[in-house]
């Protein structure tokens, strides 16, 4: 394997001759590089390498045609694969120190609850968590694996190059792309040369107690000059960080259901607290498989094929979560209980960022079946694609949600359950996605002043969701107490609460951008999207435990199906001018938007909510963008710069009613503001530097209060004050400061009895200041993520040949890295989690390779 990061591989080219540059050249290079700021990645193939001492060309095809990056006029960063491992990022999570302004919830290998959670330019309306309950609303930014609109936890392994596009792009990629775009491009089958690659990876975190290990192969085979198969497939097994020190001990025979009752603290008192088990180590351990296989066939010039699938299955054992806001203590779930029970409260450990004091394990599992062709015509005067893919998306997870029923500054809803002292909002979360997409595009290729880019979409989603939730030992507590529940008719096993919801959204477009070249230095685009959307609904929920009085029917019954459609559209206006051959000013004027939905609330029955609430809208967003990119210095330096505002209307969020019933709301306006500094800089033929810095103030411009009715609400109650939020509030998890540092030093050459050996040097540093955790309500009151550092290392030992070796270190700063968390933050209880990142891990990598066109390539 060779590395060939931004300019390595001219570097390694170039040899010995570094002494020869200008030393004022490197000089300016370094003085700008401490200065400014830059991203963008090496993402040139072989064949675009810049043989001189300049950087290499960055090829994309954000605009769905192959350009360089400095010609596409708006801020766009280019990661190549080889970039990729450099920086040690093997799955999404890595994302968030490897580019800033890009925030992340880090909830390990598995993104719980299949919810991406990222977000580009402060447009993140949500507090960051990590639940196995989807979220209803999409996120500000859509994600593509390939030509498919999808997310879900793939491993950064073949991939060619990653593009975040930055802003709204919601003219050429649909709804969600609010806050950008981030497209995933896997390698392609190559038909000119037979080439295998083998990667073992070993490695140690701090806390854990056992190795990691991480296995993955590629291997391309030409079945004839225009049939070629690549095949890539891997295996990562994590070893778990994360000690459990308050899981309840669970055993004996249960009349109420297959799951294991709580034991009792104290023999015999079925009005005992918990019985602690001892600690767990290595509590949350992974594991993740995944195959992909590209079939590529070009029977003749103008036509291309692509057949591909993906198949993966991930799991992981617990949740990565600690509790560092808990010292430890005794603590009681009975607390409406009078007169109190004697012996209710229990002792838990104390908790620790990498101490989980959660009652259960909570293990999550996925698995992602994705089929994709992708057609390919060239017409002569414009090419012609059809991308189709299906896919099918299924996870299984079991969340700890007592804290939903018991929260330490609020209401104790476990009142409403005979006050059971051994409490646990036991919930298996299972959820399925099948989609169908199909895309059609046409664009220009001729040397006419206008180009163009035509097409038609449609998307059809299917979304099931079935939510469980047992108390195991509920009812055998009730009968060996005698406590009269609210529905005794209902309780008949520890079932307390179900949820059944069906969705099925059809998504219908025609877009289009057009460019005018007026002159060879000026341009105008101008793209639009008109979509056609609908949405069907079917809700039920099922609270057999209190019957009528939460629901209509004796189980409780809240029954919705609801629905609603959606005809609109978007606008984009860009504008450049070259001021120099190498110096491009743009302006951007961009929308994007994600569709609405509804809510499965009731709107009957002691839970009910007002009818306004049982949809929520679409928000919109609208971009003003104002920038500078470019090459100087020999085109030894690249950079980017801009500023951009962002206005967010009728922004969603989710949250919940005053009986605490899942809900998306709109909000009324927000905005977010900030610049964006990138560069890239040869400082000497062996040693490169890239910054990057953004600035966000992203805030609420005007005030949202939202009333509601209140829980246990009685024909003719008055709404109350639900959700207020005030203007000025900063919206959460959008730290105001962040910037990446990557420096690669190559030394070609360095062995003397060994001359095509190579040592390449590689460091990284990521920093995000404080941001709030969350948006202030009456049960999640606001919280701080403080700053994170993460420093990153690895040096490569490349043959040159057929093999390599690297020691590497990932967050060698031991940074908790605390992006999210659940639960009351600001009182210390046992019911509080928040997500750390994984420690300090040391590993080895050997790669070994055979023939041309190696993975990392």
């Amino acid at each position: 394997m060779k590395l060939k990061g931004a300019g390595v591989a001219a570097g390694a080219r170039l040899g010995r001759d570094a002494r020869g540059q200008g030393a004022l050249a490197a000089a300016v290079s370094m003085a700008l590089t401490t200065a400014a700021v830059a991203q963008a990645q090496n993402a040139a193939t072989p064949a675009e390498a810049n043989t001189g001492t300049g950087l290499q060309e960055v090829t994309v095809t954000a605009q769905r045609r192959a350009e360089n990056v400095l010609d596409i006029p708006y801020n766009i960063s280019a990661i190549s694969g080889a970039s990729l491992l450099e920086h040690g990022a093997t799955n999404l999570t890595d994302l968030g120190a490897l580019v800033p302004g890009l925030e992340v919830v880090d909830s390990g290998p598995a993104t719980r609850g299949n919810t991406n959670s990222f977000a580009l330019r402060g447009l993140r309306t949500d507090s960051p968590v990590s639940s196995d309950y989807p979220l209803q609303t999409v996120s500000s930014v859509s994600t593509y694996f390939g030509e498919t609109p999808i997310f879900f936890s793939m491993p950064l392994v073949d991939i060619q190059r990653v593009e975040i596009l930055r802003g709204p792009q919601g003219t050429l990629y649909g709804s969600g792309a609010e806050g950008g775009t981030i497209r995933f491009i896997p390698n392609r089958p190559d038909f000119q040369a037979f080439s295998a690659q083998v990667s073992v990876a070993p490695s140690h975190t701090d806390n854990a107690h056992g190795a990691n290990v991480d296995v993955s192969g590629v291997v391309n085979i030409p079945l004839s000059d225009t049939l070629a198969l690549r095949a890539v497939a891997g295996n990562t097994y994590l070893r778990g960080f994360i000690t459990d020190v308050g899981l309840a001990v669970r055993g004996g025979p249960n009349p109420g259901g297959p799951i294991a009752p709580p034991v009792p603290r104290v023999p015999g008192d079925p009005t005992s607290g918990f019985l602690i088990a001892p600690p767990l180590r290595d509590a949350n351990s992974s594991n993740q498989w995944f195959a992909r296989l590209a079939l590529r066939w070009a029977p003749a010039d103008h036509y291309d094929f692509e057949l591909g699938y993906v198949h993966q299955r991930t799991r992981v054992d617990d949740a990565q979560q600690g509790n560092p806001i808990w010292p430890g203590g005794s603590f009681d779930l009975a607390t409406a209980q009078v007169p109190p029970f004697p012996n209710s409260s229990y002792e838990v450990p104390p908790g620790g960022l990498y101490r989980n004091t959660a009652l259960i394990r909570q293990p999550y599992e996925d698995t992602i079946d994705l089929a994709s062709l992708v057609a390919t015509v060239d017409l002569g005067l414009a090419t012609f694609t059809s991308a189709t893919s299906v896919f099918d998306h299924k996870s299984s997870g079991t969340d700890d949600f007592t804290f939903q029923y018991y929260n330490p500054i609020g209401t104790n809803f476990i009142s409403g359950y005979a006050n059971f002292p051994r409490f646990i909002a036991y919930e298996p979360i299972e959820n399925e996605e099948r989609s169908f997409v199909q895309e059609l595009r046409l664009v220009s290729k001729w040397t006419k002043p206008i180009d163009y880019v035509v097409g038609a979409y449609f998307q059809r989603l299917r979304d099931n969701l079935n939510e469980l939730q047992p108390t195991p030992g509920i009812l055998q507590y009730i009968q060996q107490t005698g406590f009269t529940p609210t529905n005794p008719a209902g309780i008949t096993s520890d079932s307390v609460f179900n949820d059944f919801r069906n969705q099925d959204f059809k998504d219908r477009a025609v877009f289009g951008d057009v460019t005018w070249h007026i002159t060879p230095k000026w341009q105008v685009t101008g793209g639009t999207r008109f979509f056609w959307q609908s949405f069907d609904v079917a809700f039920l929920q099922t609270v057999p435990f209190c019957g009528s009085v939460c629901g209509i029917g004796p189980l409780g019954e809240t029954s919705v199906q609801t629905g609603n459609s959606v005809a609109s559209h978007i606008w984009k206006l860009n504008t450049s001018y070259d001021l120099a051959p190498e110096a491009k000013l743009y302006f951007t004027y961009a929308e994007g938007f994600r569709r609405g939905g509804a809510n499965g609330v009731p709107l009957v029955g002691n839970f009910a909510s007002l009818p306004t609430y049982l949809s929520y809208a679409p928000d919109l967003a609208k971009n003003y963008e104002f920038g500078i990119k470019g090459t100087a210095v020999d085109q030894r330096l690249r950079y980017t710069a801009d500023v951009f505002l962002i206005n967010l209307e009728n922004f969603q969020f989710n949250s919940y009613t005053p009986s605490f019933q899942n809900a998306v709301f709109n909000g009324a306006e927000a905005r977010s503001k900030g610049a964006e500094l990138e560069l890239e800089s040869r400082l000497t033929q062996r040693l490169q530097a890239q910054i990057a810095y953004t600035y966000t103030e992203a805030y609420a411009t005007k005030a949202v209060t939202l009333y509601d009715l209140p829980s246990y609400a009685t024909p003719g109650t008055a709404p109350v004050l639900n959700i207020n939020i005030p203007a000025g509030t900063r919206l959460p998890g959008v730290p105001t400061h962040a910037a990446t540092l990557g420096v690669d030093y190559l030394m070609p050459g360095f062995s003397t009895t060994h001359p095509d050996w190579s040592l390449n040097w590689h460091v990284s540093y990521s920093y995000r200041n404080a941001a709030p955790a969350a948006i202030p309500s009456a049960r999640l009151p606001a919280w701080t993520l403080e700053p994170v550092k993460v420093l990153g290392a690895r040096v490569t030992l490349d043959s040159g040949r057929a093999w390599s070796l690297s020691l590497f270190g990932t967050n060698l700063t031991n940074d908790p890295g605390i992006s999210g968390g659940t639960g009351v933050q600001t009182v210390p209880n046992p019911l509080a989690y928040q997500n750390v990142m994984r420690p300090r891990t040391i590993g080895l990598e050997y790669d070994y390779r055979v023939g041309g066109g190696g993975a990392h390539e």
